[in-house]
């Protein structure tokens, strides 16, 4: 967390949900005016981050018109943690999303205009809080950016080292309050989220919404399909699809599409032509529908197919396992602990348990869980990715404050032993964690071990 004073070319689209407390009044309750402000401030939000390949989707506003769902007070730390706790029990269930951020008219204390965990983008963590300290919403823009950088991996600048395009940085300390100083990242900020995206492999990022859900009002030559377009391949000078009046945004004198996995020289692709490989054990293939432009939305093998050689069993289109939590955690070089690392669940301490139903309440493990409870790791980084790291004897396993959203537990669907997997931190069989048939695909698919349930994530301004 931290506190603030102030060629083809792959397009992340960050998905973002903005929330406006109650008392935020200086729109004077003109619901339209407020709509305007902040679709303002997301303009230039993407102005801002065009140049790191990244759109960013409104894909949700929330105005609390009359009353506030958490307590919104003066000390930014306080409101930050209560806005991430309300998102992970309430927001994200009605309106999935990437990231969040609380807009607020209240003067936090001091200097601070915002505050923002860092790196924890597609996480439970995934949020900030932003004072509308300016009147000029490019200036809150600037504040909203910083933040957002500081859930994607950047840090503060060092001045002596870092260095952008205008007379201040977005990812400076302090951000300057001129007119059109803050427009860019410098190279410090632009190498971080690089890193950022190699190491975490945030992968919600990759997942484009549905431009019907998209909040903001179209902006034609953004680059982004958005309500009441055909086609957008950016600006005029940027466009270099044939398919596309970059004017207008609509299809070209007999173009039937302009983008797409199934779009080809401006026509829809045939029936059952592949458009989405399938890349592991746990996907399937997708084909086109000769009616559409856009592929089908992604769909996987049926839960509790075996995958990865038997390491683990499917769950939702992954294959979970220890390994790779403890690689996403630690770096490439680690690997999950031994067994006496495990066995650590069975105290309840606030580094080893199954569950923490509370702040400072650590349910242990039952002996035949320990696998589904705190995740232990050896070797890797000294550091973890998330949260704060304990380590003895050749284990490592880490904590975090907030009890709503723990980076350091097991993954669901986990195998913790042959035929069974974690389940709400218990070692289960794979009928009692997917169904009777969770084994019998001919049962349960009729003869295609196919879900249907969509991989979709949302971001929240």
């Amino acid at each position: 967390m931290h506190c603030d004073r102030m060629s083809v070319v792959l397009v992340r689209t960050l998905k973002h949900v903005a929330s406006i407390p109650f008392q935020y009044k200086k729109m004077e309750s003109n619901l339209g005016m407020l709509r305007k402000r902040i679709f303002e401030v997301v303009n230039f939000v993407n102005m801002v981050y065009k140049p790191l390949n990244t759109f960013i989707a409104l894909v949700g506003l929330e105005v609390w018109s009359d009353s506030d769902k958490i307590s919104v007070t003066a000390p930014a730390g306080a409101t930050l943690d209560a806005f991430t706790t309300w998102r992970n029990n309430y927001l994200v269930k009605i309106k999935p999303n990437d990231n969040a951020h609380l807009i607020s008219g209240i003067d936090f204390e001091g200097s601070t205009v915002g505050l923002a965990f860092i790196g924890t983008l597609c996480s439970g963590h995934s949020a900030g809080v932003v004072q509308d300290h300016n009147a000029r919403a490019i200036a809150v823009g600037a504040t909203l950016a910083h933040e957002m950088g500081h859930n994607l991996g950047m840090n503060h600048d060092d001045s002596s080292a870092c260095a952008c395009s205008g007379n201040s940085c977005i990812m400076a300390g302090a951000l300057s309050t001129a007119p059109l100083d803050s427009t860019s990242f410098s190279s410090c900020s632009s190498l971080s989220y690089d890193q950022f995206l190699n190491n975490r492999n945030p992968e919600c990022l990759l997942n484009k919404p549905d431009y019907r859900n998209v909040e903001s009002t179209p902006v034609c030559g953004n680059g982004f399909l958005e309500k009441g377009e055909e086609c957008d391949c950016g600006s005029l000078e940027e466009c270099t699809n044939p398919c596309c009046n970059a004017t207008s945004c609509t299809l070209t004198k007999g173009s039937e599409c302009a983008a797409g996995e199934c779009c080809e020289d401006c026509k829809i692709m045939a029936s059952s032509t592949e458009c989405r490989r399938k890349q592991d054990d746990c996907d399937l293939a997708e084909y086109c529908t000769g009616n559409s432009a856009v592929c089908p939305e992604d769909v996987f093998s049926v839960n509790g197919i075996s995958c990865d050689r038997g390491r683990g069993y499917c769950r939702n289109g992954q294959c979970p396992q220890h390994h790779d939590q403890c690689v996403k955690m630690y770096g490439p070089s680690a690997e999950k602990a031994t067994t006496y690392c495990y066995d650590q669940n069975t105290r309840g301490l606030y580094y080893a348990y199954c569950r923490r139903p509370s702040q400072d309440q650590f349910i242990p493990c039952q002996s035949q869980d320990v696998q589904c409870g705190k995740l232990f790791c050896k070797n890797g980084n000294d550091d973890p990715n998330y949260g704060r790291m304990v380590k003895f004897s050749d284990c490592k396993a880490t904590f975090y404050g907030d009890y709503t959203s723990d980076f350091g537990q097991v993954n669901p669907g986990t195998k913790c032993n042959d035929g069974k997997v974690c389940n709400e931190n218990e070692c289960v069989d794979l009928e009692t964690a997917y169904g009777p048939k969770a084994t019998n695909c001919s049962a349960r698919c009729k003869g295609h071990a196919v879900s249907t349930a969509p991989l979709s994530l949302v971001w929240y301004l």
